[in-house]
């Protein structure tokens, strides 16, 4: 029997781990895999994080005997391993994205977080191989690629043993809110890189998949001895990109610094729920200048997120429509929810003012915020929205749309103004169409179009009913003309709860019961609105109806609804679609 030992050592100084075949003494072992890291510097950037500028890297895989079905088994738990102590050393890891790549050392263990916007075909790699320079001791290519300095590329390699390994391109999280690089990362450095993944699952890494993965820096392929042709084949235009081997790969569900840990339940919030679900609220009626109808609208929109298909309820809440008044109207006639007549001032610029507050009150909540303009210039001659693959080049150039799960879009609909569509602008107003209302966007690979499922939230503020229909529209109607006051009224704390309230919520949207005295009672009130012309209501307003009170239930904390739930959710509905009835369009001019 074959024995396999580990002795993995995480310290400032040095950093090994042996796999150890044998009698599980490195130094005597025939067959093993080492990995040192000698400390050379001390990051001057980081007082705390001590870094190193070598490593050596040496691969010897069994090959012979009955020591070779051991190979992958000890690779395996070889990276469990790290993985275990990674979880308590991982500062001592420098992150490209803080890091000056200049100042890290070839074949440095380093950190990645960021997008997949890109991917490749598999391709083959040498994962053993012997060469009569290294007198026939087994090498191999797996977590790096050995550069001209190392190997005579002149000779014809011997008893090669080929697999796959899956090739992406990395780019820094589109639209990642201040808060969160100030909390993740001590410099905010934008890098690109290409990651390699080895024995990747059948489940890879998909599209838009924020990952953070450790692996081998390799500033190798950078050299003169690449061509600009293997630049080019590899993905973006003819600059070269650092290469990282990754060792550890670990897919994120949020991007949220603050959730280390997913609860599980919503009680693993630090504050009471409640009270959280009332700060926010404080900071959306500021923020609405007192609408508090459409504050109590935005904070569900802000927890939306698009079930599982096989989910026995309506599975997306539409997109959110905030109708601003008319540029041209002085004075609109409102209907409070009592019924009283009241005159309201439209401010000219009250649609500019909404956009200017939303614009500072949503980085400070959301983790990612995406912007785009639809207006007819917009549209019309600027960048697509859609991601476009360019067949010459064999590259995926982003698009505006192309976001990470969790995105809160803002679609400024405001400066629409009448006109032509020409071909550009139609394909740009289907794919912001497809993703507020499907939550799909279209990918453009030049000879077909595919749609692609994401989930992301459309917030589109307009001046009168959006053209991206249907959407769940609600009219504005500022009650006061307040300061957008957000950082004063808060503490530290209670900033830290509501953001982690706002990512935590959505990734529960699954936890939801209904009793069966609660679905009588829902289905009795459906058909009794639908017998009488006054309170018709259509089958997707009733499921927009379900898709609210899911929400509402969740935004308590709360995952089984009540019938006092439910009459919070009808009275919002009545409400709204009191606004509706009484807003009229101005005609212009």
């Amino acid at each position: 029997m074959c024995t396999i030992k580990i002795i993995l050592v995480i310290n400032p100084i040095h950093f090994s781990c042996w796999i150890c075949f044998g009698n599980g003494e490195p130094e005597y072992s025939k067959y093993f895999l080492q990995w040192t890291i000698k400390e050379e510097l001390q990051c001057g950037w980081y007082p705390h994080l001590l870094c190193t500028t070598d490593i050596s890297v040496n691969l010897s895989y069994i090959t012979e005997g009955s020591l070779a079905e051991n190979k992958s088994t000890a690779k395996t738990k070889f990276t469990n391993d790290i993985e275990v102590e990674l979880k308590s050393a991982s500062f001592m890891v420098p992150t490209l994205n803080e890091v000056n790549i200049d100042s890290i050392a070839d074949g440095h263990l380093v950190a990645v977080h960021g997008m997949v916007q890109d991917m490749f075909n598999a391709e083959l790699y040498m994962n053993e191989f012997n060469l009569p320079s290294c007198h026939d001791r087994p090498l191999s290519l797996c977590f790096r690629d050995f550069g001209p300095q190392e190997l005579d590329l002149s000779e014809e390699p011997q008893n090669v043993k080929f697999c796959e390994r899956q090739s992406f391109y990395i780019v820094p999280v589109p639209g990642e809110s201040d808060w969160v690089q100030k909390i993740s990362f001590y410099l905010n450095l934008y890098c690109y890189d290409y990651s390699y993944v080895y024995d990747s699952p059948t489940d890879s890494l998909k599209i838009n998949e924020i990952v953070h993965i450790y692996g081998i820096l390799e500033h190798a392929r950078l050299g003169s001895y690449a061509s600009q042709d293997e630049f080019i084949q590899d993905g973006k235009g003819s600059e070269p990109l650092p290469r990282v081997h990754a060792v550890v790969v670990r897919r994120m569900k949020h991007n949220n610094p603050l959730l280390t840990d997913l609860p599980a339940t919503l009680s693993g919030l630090d504050g009471e729920i409640k009270a959280v679900r009332e700060n926010t609220m404080k900071l959306l009626i500021n923020c609405l200048q007192s609408d508090k109808v459409a504050a109590e609208y935005m904070l569900l929109h802000l927890i939306s997120s698009r079930l599982p298909v096989d989910s026995p309820y309506p599975t997306t809440l539409p997109a959110l429509n905030l109708i601003c008044q008319n540029a041209d109207t002085d004075m609109v006639q409102d209907t409070s929810s009592n019924g009283e007549a009241m005159e309201v001032q439209s401010d000219l610029d009250q649609s500019s003012e909404l956009l200017r507050r939303l614009l500072n009150l949503l980085p400070t909540l959301v983790t990612h915020l995406s912007t785009v303009d639809v207006n007819l210039n917009a549209l019309n001659n600027g960048p697509c929205l859609m991601p476009i693959r360019d067949s010459t080049k064999g590259v995926l150039n982003a698009g505006r749309l192309q976001l990470p799960n969790g995105t809160q879009v803002l679609a400024d609909e405001t400066r629409m103004t009448t006109g032509q569509l020409q071909a550009r602008g139609l394909l740009n107003l289907r794919a912001i169409n497809l993703l507020a209302t499907q939550q799909r966007v279209p990918y453009d690979f030049q000879f077909y179009t595919q749609e692609w499922e994401t989930n992301a939230r459309v917030l589109i503020v307009s001046v009168g009913p959006s053209i991206i229909k249907p959407v769940l529209s609600i009219p504005y109607r500022p009650e006061s003309e307040n300061q957008l006051t957000t950082a004063s009224v808060l503490t530290k704390q209670q900033w830290s709860d509501i953001r982690k309230y706002i990512s935590l919520l959505p990734l529960c949207n699954g936890r939801f019961l209904m009793d069966t005295a609660l679905q009588q009672q829902i289905n009795s009130d459906f058909v009794r609105w639908r017998r009488d012309k006054a309170t018709f209501i259509e089958a997707d307003d009733f499921a927009i109806m379900l898709c609210l009170l899911r929400l509402l239930c969740l935004s308590y904390g709360d995952e089984q609804a009540t019938l006092e739930h439910w009459h919070m959710v009808c009275n919002l509905e009545r409400e709204r679609q009191l606004r509706m009835k009484t807003y009229k369009v101005q005609p212009a001019g």
